[in-house]
C-alpha cells in the first residue's frame, strides 16, 4: 500500500464511522422523543397534568435550591409515584 492508499482508507473508515454515530445519534433522539410522548400519556392516564407537575416542581426547587438536572420524563413518572 502506499501512503495515498492509507490517507485515502483512513478518510473511508473516518466518514463510515462518522455516518454509523449519526444514525445512531438520530435513533436515539427518536426514541427519547417516543419516550417522553409516552410518559406524558401515561401522565394523563393517571390524571396528572403538566399544569400540576409544572407547579409541583416549582414548589420542589423553592424548598432546594440546588440545581435541576433531571429530564421532563422523570419529573412525571416522580409525579405519579
Amino acid at each position: 500500500m502506499t501512503a495515498g492508499n492509507l490517507i485515502a482508507e483512513s478518510i473511508k473508515k473516518a466518514l463510515e464511522w462518522a455516518k454509523e454515530w449519526t444514525i445512531e445519534a438520530a435513533n436515539h433522539a427518536a426514541h427519547t422523543d417516543k419516550m417522553g410522548m409516552s410518559m406524558v400519556a401515561l401522565a394523563k392516564a393517571h390524571g396528572v397534568t403538566e399544569e400540576a407537575e409544572r407547579s409541583r416542581s416549582r414548589r420542589s426547587r423553592k424548598s432546594d435550591s440546588r440545581p435541576r438536572t433531571r429530564s421532563t420524563g422523570a419529573r412525571v413518572e416522580s409525579a405519579l409515584r
